[in-house]
């Protein structure tokens, strides 16, 4: 069953993160993270580190 995503690798993973005004200023950094954790995980489940504190939704 296809679920109309196409794979992505790390880099262009650490890509889509900088267009949606991630910053990253550690490329291989955040490569390494992506390999350890999920970057649906990042996103959806565990962006506040990631965050903010005037952009955290509770």
């Amino acid at each position: 069953m296809e679920n109309g995503k196409t794979f992505k690798t790390y880099v262009e993973q650490v890509e889509i993160l900088k267009s949606r005004n991630m910053i990253i200023d550690n490329p291989e950094s955040a490569i390494r993270f992506l390999e350890i954790n999920n970057y649906y995980n990042v996103i959806n489940g565990y962006k506040a580190p990631f965050l903010k504190p005037k952009q955290l939704i509770h």
